[in-house]
């Protein structure tokens, strides 16, 4: 989701007196408390003042369509920060593994430079003539996840992430080295951070999303031949605690391991996920909107005796994402979910409380249950395309070390594309997910997958 909010909104509270002011500790100077990503964009720029970028790009790179042989393999992925990791090298000899996410809900691969600056939260959109909150500290980005120098070029990179988590930087042609699997490719060579990218410890990202009309960068070759599809598989890092776990493959670490992610171009493995072994169709994916997006019909809680609640009903979309953490919901429905939970488990002799936080600059809410086992939660069904998907509680629900157990659910105003869900790494730790592009059409396997 692109970057919106006002910053001039804010400091107009600020300067009439209805945002209480504080002393800030490091300067003495009168500040506020940022409540969310815009509100800290807004706050950088009244405390430091903007910067003009100074970008070695010109103009919009031209959309082209390569010819690169076709190239089919498997590649190890990691787990942290809530997301599917995957560590591709960049150029011819191979440089250093950059920690990436492997995102299926964006279409851009990127790489930072060893000189990336962490700047303000801006507006991709306006790169690169925008202005820039400066946080006046000169940060560098996460030099520690690995980097890459490029040669400058004339054609300008940006992409937007979230609620102000943008980058900026130029576009190169250069060799992508996955494991085993290696391809040329248009990348992203980032310059520029926004600071809540911070957050997510990513030295880069690898896009598997649907390309778009203006693409600025390419899938790798294997996807643009006919009859061509990628599997991935993302088992849970720490058992009963979705988003949680650091879990890397012995290829990374250079260090025995056992976990056992991948995703692979043309073939589909054994998966550890229980009960993978037999692919679902869900029918045709939706071709309106650059994400990977199935028909949905229904959301419903259904408990261990097989009584239900219906969420939502009615023909939007459902969203697959291996970038986002959790599963993120319009604000409506997170206040169905919740409202639905906490009554049932007022009848169980539990009382529920919620509070707020933020994952990955996305709002994000949390209901607690103490003494609640996380048996005692309902499982999450989704009608999706042409299958019934019912997601087990031990993928949702985090056990709290004290007795009692929460779940965590990222939520926004969705986008205007019919969305009123986006299946995140959650999802693919209790999925085994298939994804033909040329046929246009997503698979499932695992224990909660039936056939409508």
């Amino acid at each position: 989701m692109r970057f919106s909010g006002s910053v001039a909104s804010l400091l107009a509270l600020f300067m009439s007196g209805q945002i209480a002011a504080s002393k800030c500790p490091e300067s003495g100077a009168a500040c506020v408390e940022a409540q969310n990503e815009t509100e800290e964009s807004a706050l950088i720029n009244l405390r430091h003042g903007t910067k003009r970028l100074t970008p070695t790009c010109r103009a919009r790179v031209p959309a082209v369509t390569m010819t690169t042989p076709k190239v089919a393999g498997l590649v190890e992925l990691g787990f942290d920060f809530g997301v599917s990791r995957v560590f591709p090298s960049y150029g011819n000899p191979p440089g250093e593994m950059v920690n990436s996410c492997f995102d299926t809900g964006s279409a851009a691969t990127w790489v930072q430079t060893p000189t990336c600056e962490v700047v303000g939260a801006f507006n991709s959109f306006d790169y690169p003539q925008t202005l820039i909150p400066d946080t006046g500290d000169n940060q560098t980005c996460h030099l520690q996840m690995g980097s890459f120098m490029a040669q400058s070029t004339e054609y300008c990179f940006s992409e937007g992430y979230g609620i102000g988590s943008s980058i900026a930087g130029f576009v190169s042609t250069e060799r992508v080295n996955l494991g085993n699997v290696s391809y040329t490719q248009r990348i992203g060579v980032v310059n520029y951070m926004a600071s809540s990218f911070l957050k997510d410890e990513v030295g880069g990202i690898v896009g598997m999303g649907p390309m778009r009309d203006t693409q600025t960068q390419e899938y790798p070759p294997s996807l643009r031949a006919h009859g061509d599809f990628f599997t991935i598989c993302l088992p849970q890092c720490q058992a009963r605690s979705p988003g949680q776990g650091s879990c890397y493959p012995p290829s990374f670490t250079r260090q025995p391991g056992d976990y056992s992610g991948f995703a692979c171009f043309g073939c589909e493995p054994a998966c550890s996920i229980p009960s993978s072994s037999t692919w679902v169709s869900a029918g045709s994916m939706k071709q309106d909107m650059p994400l990977w997006m199935l028909p949905l019909s229904s959301m419903m809680l259904e408990d261990a005796t097989g009584n239900s609640s219906v969420i939502a009903t009615g023909e939007t979309s459902a969203a697959v994402d291996s970038g986002t953490a959790l599963i993120c919901v319009d604000p409506q429905t997170k206040d169905n979910i919740f409202k639905s939970i906490s009554d049932r488990m007022l009848r169980l002799g539990v009382t529920c409380s919620e509070s707020a936080g933020m994952v990955q600059a996305l709002e994000a809410s949390t209901l607690s249950c103490p003494g609640a086992r996380v048996v005692d939660w309902p499982t999450y069904v989704l009608a999706v395309g042409t299958v019934i998907l019912k997601l087990d509680p031990q993928y949702l629900v985090t056990d709290s070390g004290d007795g009692g157990t929460h779940w965590t659910i990222q939520h926004a105003p969705l986008p205007a594309t019919g969305n009123s869900i986006v299946l995140g790494a959650a999802f693919h730790n209790n999925f085994y997910t298939k994804i033909s592009v040329s046929d246009n059409e997503m698979f499932f396997a695992g224990q909660g997958v039936f056939k409508q």
